[in-house]
C-alpha cells in the first residue's frame, strides 16, 4: 500500500467519526492557537519598548563625576565643557550619529502671574534625537537659532497646562519668562513616558544668559549608528575623552559614562523569558493534546482488530499497517494544527484593531511567521510520535487473534 492509499483510507476513518476527530484535534487546536497568539503578544510588546526607547537605546551619555583617585593632569576634577563635546564631535568615528553637549537645571518659569517650577535645558536642534522626544505641536529649534543665540524654546505639555491653560494654540508664540529673560515658545513637546513633562529647551548658547555665562556643560550624549555599534563607540568615546582631558588612568577618570543598551538587553532578556514562559504553557495544551490523540489511536486499533486481521491475512505486512496508522494520526494532528493556526492568525489581527484602544500598554501584536511554522512543525511531530505505540501494537497483531476478536 502507499501512502497516497493510507491517505484515503486515513481520511474515510476521521470522517466516519467526526465527533471523535473533532474532540480530539480540540487540545491541538488550542496548544497552536495559544503560542501564535502569546508569541504575537510578546512581539508586540517587545516592538512597542524598542519604539518607545527610539535612539535613546544607541545613546551613550557622559556626565561629570569624582575620579576615583590621582592621576589628571593637575590632579583635580574638571568640570565638562563644550569644547570636550566639539572634540568628540570632531574626532567621531563612522560608527557615530551625532554628538551633543547641553546642559540642565532648574527654575521658576512664568507667564504673567502664573508660575511653575521647569527643569531648565540648553541643547541643540539635535535634542529630539539624542532624548528621544517628538514635537506635538509647533517646530523644534534650529541650528541657525543655535548660531544666533536665539531666545527660543520648546516646551513641555506641563508647561502648556498650568501656564496656558492647556491652550496649545495660545502658547505658541506666546512669550515666557525665565528668570529675567524672555523667550518665545517656538514647539510643543509629546508627553515623555520618564515625567520630564515641565522641560523648557532652548538653545545651548542662550542657556548661558541664565545658566551661567560659562561653556561649562552637565553631559553630553553620543549616538552610535545602531545598537551593536553601542559598545565599540563607547570604547572609542573614554580613549579620545582620556587622551583630550589628559587621564593617564582609568581610577583618574572625571566624568563616567551611562549606556542604555545595556537596561536594553536586559529588558529583551525579560520579554524573552516571558516569551519563553508563556510559550511554555501552551505547551501544555500541546502535551495534552498529543495524549488524547494517542488515547484515540488505541482505540481505533481495539475497534479495528479484525480488519487488521483480515489484511493481514490477505498479505499485508507490518509496515503498511504501521503507515496506516501514523498517517491517520499526523493528518488528525495536521489538519487541528491548521486551524489552530488560522484561530490563533485571526486573534493576533483582531488584537491588532482592538488592543491599542482597549490596553495600548501591550503594544500591538504581530503575527509571527515563525511561530506559526514552528507550531504547526510540532503539531506534525505530535502525530507521528503519538501514532507510533497504537501503529506498532497493531502491526504486532496476529492475523488468527485478530480475525477472533470480539
Amino acid at each position: 500500500m502507499n501512502v497516497g492509499e493510507s491517505v484515503v483510507l486515513a481520511l474515510r476513518s476521521l470522517r466516519s467519526a467526526r465527533l471523535r476527530t473533532g474532540l480530539t484535534s480540540v487540545g491541538i487546536i488550542l496548544g497552536v492557537a495559544a503560542v501564535i497568539v502569546l508569541v504575537g503578544l510578546s512581539d508586540g510588546m517587545r516592538t512597542r519598548y524598542e519604539r518607545s526607547i527610539g535612539d535613546t537605546a544607541r545613546t551613550i551619555r557622559i556626565v561629570s563625576a569624582a575620579p576615583d583617585g590621582t592621576g589628571t593632569a593637575n590632579g583635580v576634577r574638571q568640570p565638562l565643557r563644550e569644547r570636550d563635546a566639539n572634540f568628540l564631535r570632531a574626532t567621531a568615528s563612522e560608527d557615530v550619529l551625532l554628538v551633543n553637549g547641553g546642559r540642565r537645571g532648574g527654575g521658576v518659569v512664568s507667564n504673567g502671574s502664573k508660575k511653575y517650577l521647569g527643569a531648565l535645558q540648553g541643547s541643540s536642534y539635535r535634542f529630539l534625537t539624542t532624548d528621544n522626544r517628538t514635537i506635538a505641536a509647533g517646530r523644534s529649534i534650529t541650528k541657525e537659532e543655535g548660531e544666533q543665540e536665539a531666545r527660543v524654546a520648546m516646551v513641555g505639555p506641563n508647561i502648556v497646562k498650568y501656564l496656558y491653560d492647556g491652550d496649545v494654540n495660545a502658547a505658541l508664540g506666546a512669550p515666557l519668562r525665565v528668570g529675567r529673560m524672555d523667550v518665545r515658545i517656538v514647539g510643543v513637546l509629546d508627553s515623555s513616558q520618564d515625567s520630564q513633562d515641565n522641560l523648557v529647551v532652548m538653545p545651548l548658547s542662550t542657556s548661558r544668559k541664565f545658566m551661567g555665562g560659562t561653556n561649562t556643560i552637565t553631559g553630553i550624549s553620543v549616538v552610535a549608528r545602531t545598537s551593536q555599534d553601542v559598545q565599540e563607540v563607547t570604547k572609542q568615546v573614554v580613549a579620545a575623552l582620556d587622551d583630550f582631558r589628559d587621564v593617564f588612568q582609568p581610577a583618574a577618570r572625571d566624568y563616567r559614562t551611562q549606556v542604555p543598551d545595556l537596561q536594553v538587553r536586559d529588558t529583551n532578556q525579560f520579554v524573552t523569558l516571558f516569551t519563553v514562559f508563556t510559550v511554555s504553557i501552551a505547551a501544555i495544551s500541546l502535551l495534552i493534546g498529543a495524549i488524547g490523540v494517542a488515547n484515540i489511536m488505541f482505540i481505533a486499533v481495539k475497534e479495528r482488530t479484525r480488519e487488521i486481521g483480515i489484511r493481514k491475512a490477505i498479505g499485508a505486512r507490518r509496515g503498511a499497517i504501521v503507515q496506516q496508522f501514523l498517517v491517520e494520526s499526523t493528518i488528525l494532528t495536521t489538519l487541528g494544527g491548521l486551524v489552530g493556526a488560522g484561530l490563533g492568525v485571526g486573534a493576533v489581527l483582531l488584537g491588532k484593531v482592538v488592543l491599542p484602544t482597549v490596553l495600548p500598554e501591550f503594544g500591538i501584536p504581530e503575527v509571527s511567521t515563525p511561530a506559526i511554522g514552528a507550531s504547526l512543525a510540532v503539531a506534525v511531530l505530535i502525530g507521528l510520535f503519538a501514532g507510533v505505540l497504537p501503529a506498532l501494537r497493531a502491526a504486532r497483531l496476529r492475523p488468527i487473534e485478530a480475525l477472533r476478536h470480539e
